[in-house]
């Protein structure tokens, strides 16, 4: 058994009668008034992007044309909610646009969408091709659209490969808006795909749209989903003014809270739709689309059949239930998800006894035929990464030779993951964010990638580095002012990391139901899970009756029916006694 966690201790000392305010300034945060009511006195103006007035201009010839639209669903929540913001907003102008949606998850024009795209236009002509959340770099497939007379329009955040080629073929019928771009006057760079659409359409079309604000809670889900920084004054102000207002009848039925924070969106929504993305068919996909955009749908109700609790007898009854396509939407987005855990907890398992674990990072390697959804690798790689606290690839092989698939990292553990793989030189690809990106290499290479890693410091899986730190005792009123001001906490100011040392429990306030386990100190759930199952009864099988123990995790809220319970999610934890081994002797013994 582990001695104890090993946790440094951080400078920073909370004071109860200003904890919260103590907390911001040392994350950083200036004006906390301002910060704290959300308030933003600068935003982006769209004029300063390279290329502004050519997406305008392109636009609004395409509106007062009033031709063939396309758009490409990206296959995540900021791609969903990217194009179901353009297609709301358009069709208050009577304006449609036809989505296009992924088979598998992927990004961008893809050469299987180029290809559907080319018999759609023999068929009854494109005229223009908007892609939202993507697109930036794939210069090849536009072209060949363009050459066809296809209009293109890229809405995008990520980073650009090879600016003086972007500069070279774009014009006024291929334009690429992008804040990532260098051309760029003074923007704000943290907008992601749905950020992008919503300050661009509200610009381009200010004497046309007359609610571009309607349906913000789009771009908060966008926003929160993509990982951006929504500590960021203007970020932060358009985010909650969204959920301060969610209009969509299908978002508000799903985050089902009268004061939702980012972090509800992430724990409700946004899986929901990733899931979808992930392993749903088109026919989901498109359901998903159609209730997220908010046009008007079938009002029509349809009766189902459910199994519902009796409060009277306390057993399942069948019971006959009226549900709209909302109803519908939901309980389809919990079926797939449901699926989605399924496929990934097998292929975890199945990778756990072959993963090549370099010291410095992890890496699986599969086949298609023990993976039965290429999308998954990322959330994979985020249970090994979670696990082992070690950036991970998790890889598939290709037909050609090569392995693709994603990598996963964490900022506290390695900051530019993305940047050092590509740096190896051995790598085909590592694209996308610096702590999620996609990734192919030679079969080959993957040897020689191994011994570079080797060259890097071992991650040090076992330091914790907290931002809050107790001996003895947990402070109670902290955790649940934390609990309280929870909408202060995103992106860059994150929720605090809590570290215990020392601290006590009782036998009786430990238990175990499946894998999860609970034990309380100082009035504090803390909450653990896949923990190995029979771990309690192990704990209180001694004569022991209070142990010490060293805790590292996050503050939550949880509420069930009502019922409110402050908790400490746990990443760790370490019992520094063992009651199992612990000796007994006879002088203790009472007869």
């Amino acid at each position: 058994m582990r001695k104890g966690l090993n946790i440094v201790e951080p400078p920073f000392t909370p004071q109860d009668d200003s904890f919260i305010l103590d907390y911001l300034e040392y994350k950083g945060v200036e004006n906390f008034v301002d910060f704290i009511e959300k308030k933003c006195d600068k935003f982006t103006d769209f004029e300063n992007f390279y290329m502004a007035q050519e997406g305008r201009n392109l636009l609004r010839k395409h509106i007062e044309k009033n031709g063939r639209i396309l758009t490409i669903v990206d296959a995540d929540a900021d791609g969903f909610t990217s194009s179901a913001k353009l297609v709301h907003d358009l069709a208050q102008l009577d304006v449609k646009v036809e989505p296009l949606h992924h088979i598998q998850k992927s990004h961008g024009l893809t050469d299987l969408l180029l290809d559907d795209i080319k018999s759609m236009h023999k068929e009854d002509p494109v005229d223009l091709l908007i892609i939202p959340d993507a697109g930036s770099n794939d210069f090849d497939n536009c072209l060949e659209l363009k050459e066809l007379g296809i209009d293109i329009l890229v809405i995008d955040h990520h980073m650009v490969d090879d600016e003086a080629r972007l500069i070279k073929i774009t014009d006024k019928n291929y334009v690429i808006l992008n804040n990532q771009l260098s051309m760029n006057k003074e923007v704000n760079r943290n907008f992601v795909g749905v950020g992008m659409v919503y300050i661009f359409l509200k610009w381009a079309l200010k004497d046309l749209l007359e609610a571009p604000d309607k349906y913000l809670e789009l771009l908060s889900i966008g926003q929160v989903g993509d990982a951006s920084d929504i500590s960021n004054r203007e970020i932060r102000h358009l985010v909650y003014r969204g959920l301060e207002n969610i209009e969509n009848p299908f978002i508000k039925q799903i985050v089902d809270d009268p004061n939702p924070t980012s972090n509800h969106l992430s724990y409700s929504i946004i899986p929901l739709i990733n899931s979808v993305t992930r392993v749903g068919k088109i026919e989901e996909k498109e359901m998903l689309f159609n209730v997220l955009t908010g046009l008007p749908l079938d009002e029509k109700t349809i009766e189902v059949e459910r199994k519902r609790k009796n409060k009277e007898t306390g057993k399942m009854d069948k019971v006959t239930l009226k549900w709209s396509e909302y109803d519908l939407a939901a309980d389809l987005l919990k079926k797939v998800r449901t699926r989605q855990n399924k496929i990934v907890d097998k292929v975890v398992l199945s990778l756990e006894e072959n993963m090549i674990d370099t010291g410095s990072i992890i890496i699986g390697l599969t086949t298609p035929g023990d993976i039965e959804y290429r999308s998954i690798t990322g959330l994979v790689a985020n249970k090994f990464l979670t696990k082992y606290s070690k950036p991970t690839l998790i890889l598939v092989k290709n037909e050609d030779g090569t392995y693709s698939g994603s990598g996963r990292s964490d900022e506290s553990i390695m900051k530019e993951f993305r940047t050092w793989c590509n740096e190896t030189d051995v790598v085909e690809l590592a694209q996308g964010h610096e702590s999620a990106f996609g990734f192919i290499i030679q079969e080959d290479m993957i040897d020689q990638f191994v011994e570079k890693s080797n060259d890097l410091k071992d991650v040090d899986s076992s330091q914790y580095l907290p931002d809050i730190f107790y001996k003895r005792n947990l402070n109670n009123s902290q955790i649940i002012e934390l609990n309280q001001n929870e909408d202060l906490f995103g992106g860059n100011i994150s929720k605090p990391l809590i570290a215990g040392i020392g601290l006590t429990v009782h036998r009786n306030c430990i238990s175990q139901r499946g894998s999860v386990l609970k034990f309380f100190i100082d009035g504090i759930e803390c909450i653990k899970y896949k923990t190995p199952i029979g771990l309690a009864d192990e704990l209180k099988m001694g004569f022991t009756q209070e142990f010490t123990i060293d805790i590292i995790g996050e503050a939550t809220i949880n509420n069930w029916g009502g019922r409110i319970t402050h908790q400490i999610v746990l990443q760790d934890f370490v019992f520094n006694s063992d009651p199992i081994k612990e000796e007994i002797k006879a002088e203790d013994l009472v007869f």
